[in-house]
């Protein structure tokens, strides 16, 4: 008598089976993945912000010029350029470490850069709200009012609530990261 030969595939049912556990898998890991990031792009953005301001300050006293960094109206892009002619300046999207005029397009994050305590507004310049003015001398410019800091609060494009803040202090352009303040506007 012969035996029985050897498999040579999978049934249906096994194969809903298989494809069945997958998708409920699938199901429970997509949605934690988000939360895996926590807010590593928020971090990225505020590395990119913090680089951009001792970049701008570096070019600010070799160069003997003032150096604007600004975020852009919808909060998408980041620039550092010389002040003047700060809106003409033909950025560059590469890296390099000799580029006076570079910017920045954020992932996934949007920043907006807050109104003084004194409820000074956030004056807008063709499409750029100034984050910083570094100058010459190695200090940043404070032109909002009597708040001599500035705050950039930076959310996941397309969420409404704030994850971290940049704070920036005016006079010495040291920068702090922290959570940002519930009740912070938009």
């Amino acid at each position: 008598m012969k035996g029985r030969s050897a498999r040579a595939g999978f049934t249906l049912i096994e194969m809903m089976a298989v494809v069945a556990v997958l998708a409920l898998l699938a199901v429970i890991l997509i949605p934690s993945l988000d939360a895996m990031y926590g807010d590593t792009r928020q971090k990225g953005a505020a590395d990119q912000i913090r680089g951009e301001l001792a970049a701008a300050r570096a070019w600010a006293m070799e160069d003997g010029v003032p150096y604007r960094v600004a975020v852009s109206e919808d909060g998408t892009k980041i620039r550092r350029a010389p002040e003047e002619g700060f809106a003409d300046a033909a950025p560059t999207t590469e890296f390099s470490a000799s580029a006076r005029c570079v910017e920045y397009t954020f992932d996934k994050v949007t920043a907006s850069v807050q109104p003084g305590t004194d409820g000074t507004p956030v004056p807008s310049e063709n499409g750029w709200v100034t984050v910083a003015v570094a100058l010459a001398d190695g200090t940043c410019r404070a032109d909002r009012g009597s708040n001599p800091n500035f705050t950039v609060v930076l959310k996941d494009a397309g969420q409404e609530k704030p994850g971290l803040q940049v704070s920036i202090r005016a006079l010495t352009g040291q920068t702090r990261i922290g959570p940002a303040k519930t009740g912070a506007s938009q």
